[in-house]
């Protein structure tokens, strides 16, 4: 079928080729790390064992029902390590291991992953339940597998699914009391056409303290206390539209942001948590310096080769700079850091496009070290690309020095001679060299240690400092445009250099925003802010004296004030929520109608609204003629590609013939609608459908997409009618 092909279809298409040592928890959906699922007392228990593993079989089959045809069974224990407690995977297949049933659990038998894979599991779906039938089913296997989660669990999601997924997706919240704890819950779901658990995930602290729900702290208060640590900023974002023709526009729309992305209030204390995940990773850990896959991210799209034919024309009719020229622009900076031993040149040209679909040449430059060398444990190179009209330097990126010796198993002696002061200065001179007009445009935002040559008494020891410039228009900062690069403190020399810029972007003006006093009441107000109990994760080293350390963790729960506020962004305007492309935030509900209630095709709207597919508004009017356009609006929210339908967009209805046709189309069935003399109908009106149309009407009889006594090829289709064939055409057995 001509259809989009979603990422959710992707993902369930990746999941059928798993091999069957998966985990569960791959492919559930966790709310929450897998450490903070288990009982940190159970996860203490036992080595694996034939009774242990008995024991957990037994716990588990008597929480899930395994059907006798799986009689391959197989397990896996995944030990307690650094960052999560040990648990048993159980996996149940029928002998062709075509169908299989994959249960993981913490020691205790608490179910952390449930998950049934079968061979067809990923044909498209044909959708027959509505997702509020559905449901009971849902919360009664949460009640079966973990009972006492099942009592504490309350229903938070109730958007639509997509129609490639073939289930719906139900999330719980814990709650304690009246308070909820968002960080367990539970995710289940239900596949739509058959009503049967696909997956479920369980998040949950089983043995933790739960604190009591008086707050001694009032929200007023802690208001004040957010006040007082978050700063508004005024900032830029981006957001790009592209026409038919292909041409894409930028512009660049204010907002006022929150600066932490996670801040809240002790509700008992009053104290301010800038954190709820506390780490401290091992030190005897080292970096070999930048890497060729870190390079060869940063590296801009360097588009297609061009022959030296066409190089030879280009350089007559766009003058652009010779080979050796754009080498030498390179060579000639003695601020760059090339490796002396990386003699071996090559270039090639290039030609992009600008979002604005300008034509640019770019002269991509690799320098290599040439050197047949034993026991290679670093080998030197650099990259830059440089503007084949102006012999501007785009990007430039090299490796930096290994100084850790793998033979000898210790770090090199070397030592850091320019600060990042000098540093930043040898960029900025650069900068101002390079693009003038880009730096002075620009302001640093904010600067970093970058690469690591040693560790002593276990700190690490930085080598390289990182520079980060943003764009700014009126003096506001726009992070979507902006100037990066890294300097090496032991030669003084640039390794990183690169800038991304709009040319062409229209800058929202910033008179009349309001202040950022003005601002955070906006922000503060929006849904999202509110009492919870949170889990705080804290890992501690473990003995110093040993050079291996565990990673000791511990849970807490407390009662907070959080700001979960989503989407962060402010319009400095009117205070309102905005979106990702500057657009009011609009909150993502099913669809509700008042004037369906006794409607034949009630239940066809109700199914289409549960797949996100329906009309604004809360009245559907199914007994309104449906126009061309929104016919195509529907099929294109079931993710359709209608372009090839020829149903006009301008019409004010469609014929029940032209519905049909398109829908024929969208089922590739078109040529063999169109065969001659074969085809015929029950219609008692048969006569007045048109030849050439006859073959399309008796597929969508044969099919079920049409029924009744009657066609009425003429008539103009209703909304109702619309939806009721599209659910007809969603069902229909079409291969």
């Amino acid at each position: 079928m001509k259809k989009k092909l979603s990422i959710i279809l992707c993902s369930t298409m990746l999941l059928s080729s798993f091999p069957m040592n998966i985990h569960a928890s791959e492919i559930g959906n966790p709310i929450i790390s897998p450490e903070a699922s288990v009982s940190r007392e159970a996860s203490a228990a036992s080595e694996p064992t034939s009774e242990n593993l008995k024991k957990i079989t037994s716990t588990v089959k008597g929480k899930v029902s395994i059907p006798k045809s799986f009689t391959n069974f197989d397990y896996h224990y995944n030990t307690k390590d650094n960052y999560g407690a040990a648990s048993w995977e159980l996996i149940w297949s029928n002998s062709k291991e075509t169908e299989r049933i994959s249960v993981m659990c913490d020691e205790a038998g608490n179910i952390l992953n449930y998950y049934r894979f079968s061979e067809n599991q990923y044909t498209r779906s044909k959708p027959k339940y509505l997702k509020s039938q559905l449901q009971g089913k849902a919360e009664q296997f949460i009640k079966k597998i973990a009972p006492a989660v099942a009592k504490k669990i309350k229903i938070t999601d109730s958007n639509p699914v997509s129609i490639y997924s073939g289930q719906y997706t139900y999330s719980y919240i814990r709650m304690e009391g009246n308070i909820p704890m968002p960080d367990n819950g539970v995710r289940i779901s239900v596949n739509y056409e058959t009503g049967e658990i696909i997956s479920c995930s369980i998040n949950w602290l089983y043995d933790i303290t739960i604190p009591s729900s008086s707050a001694v702290i009032t929200k007023k208060e802690a208001t004040e206390k957010i006040n007082d640590k978050v700063k508004m900023e005024l900032a830029y974002r981006a957001a790009y539209t592209t026409d038919k023709s292909g041409k894409t526009t930028a512009r660049a729309f204010l907002v006022y942001e929150p600066d932490k992305d996670y801040i809240a209030v002790d509700a008992k204390s009053g104290k301010v948590y800038l954190t709820k995940n506390e780490y401290v990773y091992n030190s005897d850990s080292f970096t070999e310096g930048a890497t060729r896959d870190e390079a060869a991210s940063e590296e801009k799209n360097a588009g297609s080769p061009l022959t030296d034919k066409e190089i030879e024309s280009i350089d007559k009719l766009n003058d652009l700079i010779s080979k050796e020229s754009a080498i030498n622009k390179v060579k000639g900076e003695d601020n760059l850091l090339i490796d002396s031993n990386a003699t071996a040149i090559t270039a090639n040209l290039t030609q992009s496009y600008s979002n604005n679909n300008e034509k640019n040449f770019v002269w991509n430059i690799n320098f290599t070290d040439p050197r047949d060398l034993k026991n290679e444990s670093y080998r030197a190179y650099a990259n830059a690309s440089v503007d084949a009209k102006t012999g501007q330097i785009i990007s430039f990126y090299a490796s930096v020095p290994n100084y850790y010796d793998i033979g000898e198993n210790k770090w090199n002696e070397v030592k850091v001679i320019y600060t990042k002061e000098q540093g930043q200065t040898t960029f900025e001179n650069f900068l101002k060299k390079q693009i003038p007009s880009y730096y002075n445009k620009s302001k640093l935002s904010n600067t970093e240690h970058d690469y690591i040559i040693a560790y002593k008494e276990q700190n690490p020891v930085y080598g390289g400092y990182r520079y980060n410039y943003d764009r700014v228009n009126e003096g506001i900062p726009f992070a979507s445009n902006g100037i990066t690069g890294s300097v090496d403190g032991v030669t003084g020399k640039i390794y990183r250099y690169h800038y991304n810029w709009d040319e062409n972007i229209k800058f929202e003006s910033s008179k009349g925003v309001m202040s950022a006093k003005e601002a955070f009441t906006h922000y503060i107000g929006k849904e999202g802010y509110d009492l919870v109990y949170e889990i705080n994760t804290i890992y501690k080293l473990g003995n110093k004296t040993v050079k291996t350390y565990d990673q000791i963790t511990k849970y807490e729960v407390r009662l907070v004030y959080r700001t979960d506020i989503n989407p962060t962004a402010i319009s400095p305007f009117t205070g309102k929520q905005l979106d990702y492309n500057g657009e009011v935030y609009v909150k993502e509900t099913n669809y509700s109608y008042s004037d369906i209630g006794s409607h034949k095709a009630k239940s066809a709207i109700l199914l289409l609204a549960d797949m996100g597919v329906g009309f604004e508004g809360s009245k559907f009017l199914p007994n309104q003629k449906i126009t061309s356009k929104e016919f195509t609006t529907l099929l294109t929210q079931l993710g359709y590609r209608t372009e090839d339908l020829k149903l006009s967009t301008t019409a004010k209805t469609i014929t029940r013939t032209n519905g049909v046709k398109a829908l024929i189309t969208l089922a590739e069935l078109d040529n063999v609608a169109k065969i001659k003399g074969i085809y015929t109908t029950s219609f008692k009106d048969q006569a007045q459908i048109p030849k050439d149309d006859l073959g399309y009407v008796a597929l969508a009889q044969g099919l079920g997409i049409v029924n009744g006594t009657t066609f009425r090829p003429k008539a103009a289709i209703t909304r109702g009618e619309a939806a009721q064939m599209i659910v007809n055409f969603l069902k229909a057995d079409i291969k």
